[in-house]
């Protein structure tokens, strides 16, 4: 089978920095929205979302048919990993599509403690060719946010 026949469609997958933003990427036809999770961003506590809000914004993804994507793409301090874990385990209760990582040893552990999440690295893993995707997808990634500059061909 070539590789053509095994690639999915891409996810057109755009960001929100409040509840409303979740509704206006909707609203112009998004597969997915991603969300900084408030604690665990890095984009800061400015553009992230509450949990609570990651809850209501997973309903709002639901009634359109998309996913609800959270970043969560800091890395926790070995005293913080109860808590980060506490946190991500909340959001796939909360029904949340996948949660976004940036780190090899995070992407590891959270694979080995949620084994049917779906994690994607964080464009932040700065990925740019086929090894580097695999050494990812090798740590328990499911799916990788390519850096802009990458371009086909």
């Amino acid at each position: 089978m070539g590789i053509a026949n095994r690639m999915q469609a891409p996810e057109l997958l755009a960001p929100a920095g409040s509840l409303a933003a979740v509704g206006c990427a909707l609203s112009a036809g998004a597969d997915a929205v991603y969300v900084g999770c408030r604690g665990w961003s890095r984009d800061g506590e400015r553009v992230a979302l509450t949990p609570g809000e990651i809850r209501e914004a997973v309903a709002l993804c639901r009634e359109k048919g998309a996913g609800l994507h959270a970043a969560l793409n800091t890395i926790p301090g070995d005293a913080e990993v109860p808590e980060f874990l506490g946190t991500v385990t909340k959001l796939e209760g909360y029904g949340v599509s996948a949660v976004i990582l940036s780190d090899p040893g995070v992407i590891s552990l959270v694979r080995r403690e949620l084994p049917s999440f779906r994690i994607t690295a964080s464009v932040g893993v700065s990925t740019l060719n086929p090894p580097e995707a695999r050494f990812y997808r090798d740590m328990g990634a499911d799916a990788i946010v390519l850096p802009t500059a990458l371009t086909p061909g």
